[in-house]
């Protein structure tokens, strides 16, 4: 799943999640985070769990508004695809892989050229954040949207208070971040644009695929409403 990294005076640029904690924490090990997020999580940590054991096939296009506590609001899209153990997530500077059940990932800055592998790319890219250690959880109730029933939750970490919506089958369908700071001031909204149960490309989970991008021109302008 991809967030906002925010910028203290400058544009938000989309990045993996490995916000707050980023890549620096690629050395904790994955069996030490999930322990933190399930004792903080309770009811809620089977919905976070379902988004990072899925093995749906889905590609999901998103719409994204960023909105800084400094700075210009932006707005750019992003897209998440999956495949059984697989899944792999764009936006317009990062392309990433992962085996979602190895827990190994590979991320393409467009930016640099820079590559980063390991798995804290994997839990950044496999669903819900699992390099951010989660302080409190709360259940906010099975909810119907325009793509069908989703279960709300709200989890809260030393940063941030991000809300996500689920799907029965572990498809994020939509995702808000506010400072937890300043909760009632939204800084990010991630609306769904398209879900597709086909992949829009055979060959898009090897390495050799992150040279090229695999998001349908549609999905990469501003929605109409």
């Amino acid at each position: 799943m991809m967030t906002p990294r925010h910028r203290k005076g400058g544009r938000a640029a989309l990045v993996a999640m490995l916000v707050g904690a980023s890549l620096i924490g690629a050395g904790q090990a994955p069996a030490r985070a999930a322990r933190t997020i399930e004792a903080a999580m309770g009811v809620v940590a089977p919905i976070v769990s379902r988004t990072h054991t899925t093995r749906a096939t889905y590609a999901v296009y998103y719409w994204n508004r960023i909105t800084p506590s400094r700075g210009e609001a932006s707005e750019e899209w992003s897209a998440e695809f999956n495949r059984g153990n697989w899944h792999r997530v764009e936006t317009p500077r990062d392309r990433m892989i992962a085996d979602c059940q190895a827990m190994k990932g590979i991320d393409l800055s467009l930016e640099t050229g820079q590559i980063v592998s390991g798995p804290a790319v994997a839990r950044a890219a496999c669903g819900i954040n699992a390099n951010r250690p989660i302080r409190s959880s709360e259940y906010l109730g099975r909810q119907q949207g325009k793509l069908g029933e989703f279960d709300r939750v709200r989890l809260t970490d030393a940063g941030d208070v991000r809300t996500y919506d689920v799907s029965s089958d572990g498809v994020i369908l939509g995702v808000t971040y506010a400072n937890v700071d300043k909760p009632q001031d939204v800084t990010l909204s991630m609306a769904t644009t398209g879900l597709d149960r086909a992949l829009p490309d055979a060959d898009m989970f090897s390495p050799e695929s992150l040279a090229h991008s695999v998001v349908p021109d549609r999905f990469k302008v501003a929605p109409k409403d």
